[in-house]
């Protein structure tokens, strides 16, 4: 009997060993089952932010490329600007010419009236004098 009792007290000792091993294995299974779901969580995240970056890098493309056709337009209007202004200039030079060569023949008329009036004024006097 005392085998027996010895035997069952073993027996008990293991069951309460085994209970508490699978008790472990339980605990151990539900943080193995957290863990995944934290794991998926991430995994989802990641896989969002990996489309979020990719959706960014192709507006960033499209803006570069936006960019660039708005600096050639740039360049091109600032050529157009950079002619317009050497016609304008190329023009007011013209005019300022026009206007100094109308100056010079008003004070060459200017001049050549005087001199008639004067040469009048001489013939009077001389013809008066005859």
């Amino acid at each position: 009997m005392a085998k027996y009792m010895e035997s069952q007290s073993e027996l008990r000792k293991s069951q309460s060993e085994l209970e508490a091993v699978i008790q472990a294995k339980n605990q151990l299974n539900t943080k193995l089952k957290n863990y995944k779901q934290r794991l998926e969580i991430v995994a989802a995240l990641e896989e969002k932010r990996s489309k979020n970056l990719q959706g960014l890098w192709t507006r960033f493309q499209k803006l570069e490329a936006e960019k660039r056709e708005l600096e050639l337009e740039l360049d091109k209007e600032k050529e157009e600007t950079r002619k317009a202004k050497v016609a304008v200039n190329e023009e007011k030079s013209g005019k300022i010419l026009v206007e100094s060569k109308i100056k010079a023949l008003k004070q060459r008329i200017d001049d050549a009236e005087k001199d008639l009036d004067e040469e009048k004024a001489s013939r009077e006097k001389h013809v008066g004098e005859y």
